[in-house]
């Protein structure tokens, strides 16, 4: 038998991708639950982590990191924009730093 393939909703592969990053990170990180936006055509999931104390060592970081999730297949210039935006909204909360680090999931199996 084939697999037979469903469009997923944006908002579904998103908390796909979130469930995979926060079983594969378990210890890493600790998070409220996944929020979402709508902007720039698109929608986004994001999550304000809380790094662990031996993390947060390694990368230098003192305050909580924005965690931006994106359906789209290739990122996209307008994505780097919303994480932007995202940390001008938080008023400081999270850490801003040099880098960025991506992560590319593949996109969830469809049901079966």
């Amino acid at each position: 038998m084939g697999t037979v393939k469903i469009a997923l909703k944006p908002t579904e592969i998103l908390r796909d991708m979130v469930k995979r990053l926060s079983l594969a990170a378990e210890g890493l990180f600790t998070a409220p639950p996944v929020q979402f936006v709508s902007r720039e055509k698109g929608t986004y999931a994001y999550l304000i982590g809380k790094l662990s104390k031996r993390l947060s060592a390694t990368l230098s970081v003192d305050r909580e990191v924005l965690i931006l999730f994106s359906s789209f297949e290739d990122q996209q210039q307008r994505t780097i924009k919303i994480a932007r935006e995202l940390i001008k909204e938080s008023t400081g909360r999270y850490e801003v730093c040099g880098g960025s680090f991506f992560l590319d999931f593949p996109m969830p199996l469809a049901k079966r």
